[in-house]
């Protein structure tokens, strides 16, 4: 899963666990800005439903990391931390 295209005012979070590049609690990801996309299509994964949307004039695709990444959860043990790089 992963790399899939979500448009730019899209939750960050919600569209990573939704195409399945972070968990609930938290994850390392990676986001790209993309351009035009036509459609944007609604279905439901991880008991996430996203939106369909019509001439999205800036998208953006979430892929799951595998960039080496500061721990930070034992500075904050009870929130999941999320780190972005772009690609």
């Amino acid at each position: 899963m992963g790399n899939m295209i979500y448009d730019r005012l899209s939750s960050i979070c919600k569209a990573a666990i939704h195409c399945g590049a972070m968990t609930d609690d938290g994850g390392l990801i990676e986001v790209a800005m993309t351009g035009f996309i036509e459609k944007v299509f609604s279905f439901d994964n991880f008991d996430i439903v996203s939106f369909e949307a019509a001439d999205v004039k800036k998208s953006m695709v979430i892929g799951k990391s595998n960039s080496i990444h500061l721990d930070l959860s034992k500075k904050f043990p009870d929130t999941p931390t999320v780190e972005i790089s772009f690609m």
